[in-house]
């Protein structure tokens, strides 16, 4: 009774070849702009400050990030960029403007912005 579940088996793993298989590919890296400001400053004026910057590249996302023990520690991230290439872009956008000429920014791949997250720290890298 179990032979022919064997043959088909035997039959079925013969005609399999690793050829026939497609390799998954990885998915491509994505590169995030992680901006740090102060406890001080107007973070919705900044972050505007931002969007207006950057509307003329495109569409972005823009988050607030609060990292740090206490959660003092503020950032915004502007996610999703496909390369590195088109982060420094933006970031000599926000480079051009004055609340921006001096502040600490930093392009992280997705996994090291995953790592920032872990360690609750801007230099969590």
């Amino acid at each position: 009774m179990r032979l022919p579940f064997i043959l088909f088996l035997l039959v079925s793993l013969s005609t399999c070849s690793k050829e026939t298989v497609e390799p998954v590919e990885q998915e491509a890296e994505l590169y995030y702009l992680v901006i740090r400001f102060g406890q001080d400053e107007n973070a919705p004026n900044l972050k505007e400050v931002i969007s207006t910057s950057l509307r003329s590249l495109g569409n972005y996302r823009i988050s607030t990030v609060y990292m740090g023990d206490d959660n003092q520690e503020a950032s915004f991230t502007i996610r999703r960029c496909n390369s590195p290439k088109q982060a420094k872009k933006l970031l000599a956008a926000l480079r051009k403007e004055p609340d921006f000429e001096k502040r600490e920014m930093r392009i992280v791949s997705q996994r090291a912005y995953r790592e920032m997250l872990k360690k609750r720290s801007f230099y969590g890298t």
